[in-house]
C-alpha cells in the first residue's frame, strides 16, 4: 500500500478559521477556558487554528499598546490562546482585519475609503439583500498602515508564539476609493481614476504593497512564518504571490459565491508553485450566521470538494462572545475533519491530469470572490463559469488558465473572452499547428484591441462579428457528425445577447442560426418573451483547420447561457464538438457516470489516484438558495475508461481497503467503481 511524507499544511492542514467579530456593547470571554477550548478542537482532529488578534469592529483582544483593547474583556484572550495552542503543540496564525476597522474609522475620518462623490464607503449589498454596515479604511490614507496596522502586527509578533498571520478584508468594495491619496497616486502613475480596469489593478496593487510590508515584517522578527492573505486572488495576480505569502487561500461559502466557485477557481491556483487551502464555513448561509450548522454529510462533501481539487482544508467558525466553543458544532466539524483525514494523504498535493483548458479574464476585478452585480465585466466571469460547468458534467480534466499560461498538454483550450494581446494569437496559431483545438465563443471572438482583433478574427476565419438588436438567438446544429439522438434536432434559443457573424469561404459550417421575427421592445414584442425561430441568419458555429489542429467558432453566448439556464442542448452541443475534433486517445476518461458525479484524475507518488464526488442539490423553493442534500444517496454500476492506463494492472480503495475490479480494454484499462454515495478514492498502480 501507499506511504507518504509530506509537509503539514500542505497535505495533512484541518484548519479551523476562528472569527470573534464582536462589538463594544457586549461581555467577552467571561466563560473561556482554555483546557476545555483546546480539548474540543483537539476532539475534532482539528491541527491549526487562526484565532483573533484584531477584529472587524477593530478590537484587540490582547493587552495592547497600539490599538484598542476590546472594552468588554477583562484579561488577554489571544495571549491565553497562544500559550496553550504552544503546549499542545497545535498551529496558530494570528488574525488581523485590515481595511475594515470600526474603531479606527470613528477615530480617523481621514482614513476612510470614498466613493466618488466623496461618501464614506460604509455599506454592502449581500446576494441576498442583507446589508453589511462596516466602514472601510484605505491603506493609502497617510498613517492607516505606517501608524496602526503594522505596529498592531509587530506588537503581537514581539509577545506571542506564532506560526504566522492571516489577514483578511485586503480589498476594496466595488467603486472605491477615490479618496484624495488615490487620486492623486493613480495620476502620478498616468492612469485614469475614472477607468474602471485601470482603478481595480490600482486597488490591487495598493493591498499587495501593505502585503510585501507585512512580509518584510515577518521576515525581520521571524522568518518563514505562514503568511495568509487574498490580494493575489485575482486572476493574473497569483505570479505576483511567490516570496510573499506562503499559500493562496480560496474562501467559499455557496449563497455568497455559488457552488461552481470553488471547484473553478482551485483549478486556477493550483497549478502555481505555492500550495492552496480551501475554505467553507459550518455556517447555512453566511459568515457568522449563528445557530446554525449544516450536516456532516454537507460538510463532508464541501471538504471532498477540497479533495478533488488536491488541496487542503480550512473550516470557518465564528466564537460565541463568551469565549467557548459550541460542542455540537465542533462534533459535526470532527466528524467532517476525520472524514477528510484520512483521504488527505492520497489526494492532497496530486498533479491533475491535462485535457481541457478555460480561458479566464484578468484585470477586471479585486478578488475572484468579488464579483458585483453592477460590474459591467459580469458576463466575462460568467462564461468562464458556465464553461467549468459544462466541462465538469461532460467529466473532462481541466484548468483555469491565464492568457500568458503555456498550452502545453492540453488537447484543447476554451477563448471565451478577449482580454488578450498580440503574442497570445501567435501562441494559439502555433498550438493549433500542432494539433491543438480552440474553442472560441462569444466576447471571445471580440479583443479589445482593434490591430488583435484583426489578426484574431482572420486566424479564426472570421469575417465580420458584431452585436445583434435581438436579445437572444437560435442554433440548429446542421452537421450529421455533431447531431446525436439525445441532442433534440430542432433550434435551440440561447437566453443571452445575439451576435451576427459572417464566416470566410474555408470555414466549415456546423450550425445554421435563427432569429425572432421580430426585434422584442415595448412597442413590438411576441408573446410573453422571444418569438421561434422564424428567419435563418446563416451559418453561427462552424470549424477552421491549421496544420494538424483548428478552431471550432461558436458565435452564439452558450456558455453564460448553460450558468443562467443550465440548458442540456448546450452541454450536449459542446460535448459532440469536442468528440469530432479531439481522438478518443486525447480523453483522460470516459464513464456513464450521470453528470452529478464529479470525476478526478490525476497521479501522487507515481500513482494514479481517481477520485468520484456525488453532488445532489436540492432547492427548496424558487426564492431560496441551493442546499446540498442532506442524505447521502448510493450510485452503483459506474465505469470509468482511462484510455491512457494501460500499464496499470490493479487497483483498490485504500479507505476501505478493498480491491477494486479493473478490466483490460482494447485501449487502456476500465475501472468498475464500487458502490459509493460519499467521496470516493481509488488507488490505481
Amino acid at each position: 500500500m501507499l506511504t507518504f511524507n509530506r509537509a503539514q499544511h500542505t497535505a495533512q492542514l484541518r484548519q479551523i478559521h476562528l472569527d470573534f467579530h464582536t462589538p463594544g456593547c457586549v461581555t467577552v470571554g467571561d466563560k473561556f477556558n482554555a483546557v476545555e477550548f483546546f480539548d474540543t478542537l483537539e476532539a475534532a482532529d482539528v491541527n491549526s487554528i487562526t484565532p483573533f488578534a484584531l477584529c472587524h469592529h477593530g478590537y484587540s483582544y490582547f493587552d495592547t499598546r497600539t490599538g484598542c483593547k476590546h472594552p468588554g474583556l477583562a484579561f488577554d484572550l489571544f495571549g491565553a490562546i497562544a500559550e496553550e495552542a504552544a503546549r499542545r503543540k497545535m498551529e496558530l496564525l494570528a488574525y488581523f482585519s485590515q481595511n475594515v476597522n470600526e474603531v479606527q474609522a470613528a477615530r480617523h475620518p481621514e482614513w476612510h475609503a470614498l466613493q466618488a462623490d466623496g461618501q464614506s464607503v460604509n455599506s454592502q449589498i449581500l446576494q441576498d439583500g442583507s446589508e453589511l454596515y462596516w466602514t472601510w479604511l484605505c491603506p493609502n490614507r497617510k498613517g492607516f498602515i505606517e501608524d496602526f496596522f503594522l505596529p498592531q502586527i509587530a506588537e503581537v509578533l514581539a509577545r506571542y508564539p506564532l506560526d504566522g498571520i492571516f489577514i483578511d478584508m485586503a480589498c476594496y468594495l466595488h467603486g472605491s476609493c477615490f479618496c484624495p491619496d488615490c487620486v492623486t497616486a493613480m495620476r502620478q502613475d498616468g492612469l485614469d481614476p475614472d477607468n474602471l480596469r485601470e482603478h481595480i489593478q490600482f486597488n490591487i496593487a495598493t493591498n499587495q504593497r501593505v502585503a510585501r510590508e507585512v512580509r518584510a515584517l515577518l521576515d525581520a522578527t521571524r522568518p518563514g512564518l505562514r503568511f495568509e492573505v487574498g490580494c493575489f486572488n485575482a486572476f493574473g495576480e497569483a505570479e505576483g504571490a511567490a516570496g510573499v505569502i506562503s499559500e493562496f487561500y480560496v474562501e467559499s461559502l455557496a449563497f455568497q459565491t455559488g457552488w461552481q466557485y470553488f471547484p473553478l477557481t482551485a483549478r486556477y491556483f493550483r497549478k502555481y508553485a505555492l500550495p492552496t487551502v480551501g475554505v467553507t464555513g459550518r455556517f447555512l448561509k453566511n459568515w457568522g450566521d449563528f445557530g446554525t450548522v449544516i450536516t456532516p454529510h454537507q460538510l463532508k462533501t464541501q471538504l471532498a470538494m477540497h479533495l478533488m481539487a488536491g488541496v487542503a482544508s480550512c473550516i470557518g467558525d465564528h466564537v460565541h462572545c463568551n469565549g467557548q466553543l459550541d460542542p455540537a458544532v465542533y462534533r459535526t466539524i470532527g466528524e467532517a475533519f476525520r472524514f477528510a483525514k484520512a483521504r488527505q494523504p492520497y489526494c492532497v498535493g496530486t498533479t491533475a491530469a491535462k485535457e481541457l483548458a478555460i480561458l479566464v479574464p484578468e484585470g477586471v476585478e479585486v478578488n475572484v470572490a468579488s464579483d458585483d452585480k453592477r460590474s459591467p465585466f459580469l458576463s466575462l466571469h460568467d462564461a468562464y463559469k458556465g464553461a467549468g460547468m459544462m466541462a465538469s458534467a461532460l467529466h473532462y480534466q481541466y484548468d483555469l488558465i491565464a492568457a500568458r499560461d503555456a498550452f502545453d498538454g492540453y488537447a484543447a483550450v476554451i477563448v471565451s473572452n478577449g482580454l488578450f494581446d498580440a503574442s497570445f494569437v501567435e501562441r494559439a496559431r502555433r498550438f493549433m499547428a500542432e494539433g491543438g483545438w480552440l474553442f472560441v465563443s462569444g466576447q471571445g471572438l471580440l479583443p479589445g484591441d482593434a490591430t488583435v482583433r484583426r489578426a484574431w478574427q482572420d486566424l479564426l476565419g472570421v469575417a465580420d462579428y458584431s452585436p445583434s438588436l435581438h436579445l437572444g438567438e437560435y442554433y440548429e446544429v446542421s452537421n450529421a457528425k455533431a447531431q446525436t439522438d439525445d441532442l433534440p434536432a430542432m433550434p435551440h434559443y440561447v437566453h443571452e445577447p445575439a451576435y451576427d457573424i459572417a464566416f470566410d469561404a474555408e470555414v466549415e459550417p456546423v450550425a445554421q442560426g435563427w432569429r425572432s421575427p421580430i426585434i422584442r421592445s415595448r412597442e413590438a414584442f411576441y408573446g410573453h418573451f422571444h418569438g421561434p425561430a422564424t428567419e435563418q441568419a446563416g451559418p453561427s458555429i462552424g470549424i477552421t483547420r491549421h496544420g494538424n489542429g483548428g478552431a471550432v467558432i461558436i458565435a452564439p453566448q452558450v456558455f453564460p447561457a448553460y450558468l443562467h439556464t443550465g440548458n442540456h442542448a448546450h452541454r450536449k452541443l459542446l460535448r459532440n464538438l469536442l468528440d469530432c475534433v479531439l481522438p478518443d486517445t486525447a480523453r483522460v476518461l470516459r464513464t456513464n457516470a450521470p453528470t452529478v458525479v464529479e470525476l478526478a484524475c490525476g497521479e501522487i507518488d507515481g500513482h494514479l489516484v481517481l477520485q468520484a464526488l456525488p453532488f445532489i442539490a436540492e432547492q427548496r423553493d424558487r426564492a431560496s438558495f441551493e442546499s446540498l442534500c442532506e442524505d447521502p444517496i448510493a450510485f452503483h454500476g459506474i465505469w470509468v475508461d482511462l484510455p491512457q492506463a494501460s500499464n496499470r494492472k490493479r487497483a483498490y480503495d485504500p479507505i476501505a481497503g478493498q480491491a477494486v475490479t479493473i478490466e483490460q480494454r482494447p485501449q487502456g484499462i476500465r475501472v468498475y467503481l464500487p458502490p459509493f454515495s460519499e467521496h470516493l478514492v481509488v488507488i490505481v498502480e
